[in-house]
């Protein structure tokens, strides 16, 4: 049974969709477009979903009444759950950010594929994180711990490593670099 009904049971105007008497889905007007599921909250498993062709075994998109978001899947288990299909080749990209320069190229400023791979500034990562450009760990205090130039030299303490590895100490007359024993007793 569908029911069709103009209504103002909540007090706003709208429209009413579902059996004689409950409103399973329902849209209301109160200056907003408000669209809601399971007015009488007697369904534990409610969503909003749109489908291709109108077909519901081929779900593109959901919202639980949870509000949990799914693309991809019917069962989304976070606020957004984005998942891929058995057949999805390990190289499709399941998540991208990207930026749009002058509105007609864009960039790939992070993507994350279905075999887990994540990229930054890379639209094809090739391992299971990649950087493209540099790369900044900073401390608490917001000084550089690790920097990894666009070169490939890392700097441990410093922006400006000026070798493959440049280290330097924090101006205090302690160790720069050690190695320790497994009992953390200095080697070197």
């Amino acid at each position: 049974n569908l029911e069709l009904v103009y209504t103002s049971d909540t007090g706003s105007e709208g429209l009413k969709l579902g059996k004689t008497g409950i409103a399973d889905g329902f849209i209301v007007s109160d200056g907003n477009v408000n669209i809601g599921i399971d007015n009488d909250n007697t369904q534990a498993n409610n969503r909003f979903a749109i489908y291709n062709n109108g077909n519901k075994s081929s779900e593109l998109f959901r919202v639980h009444e949870s509000g949990n978001v799914g693309i991809g899947t019917t069962s989304p288990y976070s606020l957004l759950s984005i998942s891929n299909s058995a057949t999805t080749a390990v190289n499709t990209p399941l998540f991208t950010i990207a930026s749009t320069t002058a509105g007609t190229a864009t960039s790939t400023l992070m993507t994350v594929l279905a075999n887990g791979n994540v990229g930054i500034g890379t639209a094809a990562p090739t391992s299971t994180l990649q950087v493209m450009g540099t790369m900044s760990v900073k401390t608490t205090a917001g000084a550089e711990g690790l920097y990894v130039n666009s070169s490939g030299n890392v700097g441990i303490g410093t922006a400006g490593p000026v070798a493959n590895l440049t280290v330097k100490g924090n101006g205090v007359a302690t160790n720069v670099f050690s190695i320790l024993s497994s009992v953390d007793s200095n080697l070197f």
